[in-house]
């Protein structure tokens, strides 16, 4: 899945007259401009219609995009943009794991955000605050866990208002393009090529191959920190802390009641069961790993939704 922008709603704010809002627009389009200019995909995912929004009094989108007064260019460039604006709500395995969250930006709900959060994509905003002058916000985020417990945390996401903040993205940006992965079926083909220290069980294969865009870039993410941490692995045991997500292993209660539903069939014809995991949005799903201290690599063993546990049958 190509790497997307997200706008945030927030910035919808209405400017004091129309020279403002013509001067908020230039510096948006030069903020998208410079994102696709390093490699960010063509697209803006919104929550509603973008030229239903009023950017002054009396002062629609619409109007912006037939005002002689502003640079024909940049009008041509939001209408190509506006022709495929996607909805975010138009992923519906995306929308379900929003309304398990709540988002919150200097007190205000942050859908835009949090979807750019959930989706590693880049929140892109009008420059109608200085709260939006910053290439990185940070965000309380909230959700109830498997447990039943209230998750509170705070969180980061990748943001521009102009070039300059984009400039403060590239080796992000480069990061989540580098594989150039175009789907499941591309990721499953090119394994050996972009994860040299992973293998992985033949089960996996067919999951990974059926992935959906919203999973894809997630699924990918995870697959290069595990890989990162093989690269750094000099010697010792599998020390999780050092790893660039949270990982866990399961319960000993959860291994005796579910220990099946983690046997995984190994390259070489091996069966283990699996303990060590890490979660992965914006769905509840696990990746479920064995680290190799011999050779400093490790096996995937599962990628895929929750599996069964003793609290959560």
């Amino acid at each position: 899945m190509a790497l997307e922008m997200v706008f945030n709603e927030l910035s919808l704010q209405m400017a004091a007259d129309i020279r403002t809002a013509r001067s908020w627009m230039e510096a948006f389009i030069q903020a998208v401009n410079a994102a696709t200019s390093h490699g960010v995909s063509r697209v803006i995912r919104t929550k509603n219609d973008i030229l239903n929004i009023t950017l002054a009094v009396d002062y629609p989108l619409l109007r912006w995009l037939n005002d002689q007064e502003v640079d024909i260019e940049m009008r041509r460039y939001i209408m190509v943009l506006t022709t495929k604006v996607p909805f975010w709500e138009d992923l519906p395995d995306l929308h379900d794991n929003v309304l398990a969250h709540e988002f919150i930006f200097d007190g205000r709900k942050a859908e835009g955000l949090g979807v750019a959060y959930l989706l590693e994509s880049l929140a892109v905003s009008l420059p109608s605050e200085e709260s939006w002058n910053s290439a990185l916000l940070i965000l309380n985020a909230k959700r109830i866990s498997e447990d039943d417990q209230l998750e509170e945390k705070t969180i980061e996401v990748i943001h521009a208002s102009c070039p300059s903040h984009v400039d403060e993205h590239i080796q992000w940006i480069s990061e989540h393009l580098y594989s150039g992965v175009q789907d499941g079926p591309d990721l499953w083909n090119r394994r050996a090529e972009l994860f040299p220290s992973l293998a992985f069980c033949e089960a996996v294969g067919e999951r990974i191959q059926s992935l959906s865009p919203t999973m894809l870039n997630p699924v990918v993410r995870c697959m290069s920190d595990l890989e990162a941490y093989c690269r750094g692995w000099s010697a010792g045991r599998f020390d999780s802390t050092q790893l660039a997500r949270k990982a866990t292993r399961e319960s000993q209660a959860t291994l005796n009641q579910y220990g099946t539903e983690r046997n995984f069939l190994c390259p070489g014809g091996e069966r283990r069961i699996f303990s060590w995991h890490v979660r992965l949005t914006p769905h509840s799903w696990r990746v479920y790993f064995d680290p190799e201290p011999r050779t400093r690599t490790m096996i995937i063993g599962y990628v895929g939704p929750h599996l069964p546990t003793a609290r959560h049958p």
